[in-house]
């Protein structure tokens, strides 16, 4: 689906914080929204949001 397309690379987030170290990474999507996904595990998925995407979704 275009809205899930990401385009620029995903960053940790500096929210991100914690003794377990618990992260997220935070990319763009080509419609404005945002994709978020565990940065422990990239190749699980991401979730997105933000214009064009309605709810938030999963992507695996």
């Amino acid at each position: 689906m275009k809205h899930q397309q990401i385009v620029t690379e995903f960053k940790k987030s500096t929210a991100s914080q914690g003794a377990a170290q618990d992260c997220v990474e935070v990319a763009h999507t080509a419609d404005g929204g945002r994709a978020v996904r565990d940065s422990k595990n990239p190749a699980g998925g991401f979730s997105s949001s933000g214009p064009g995407t309605g709810p938030p979704s999963s992507t695996v």
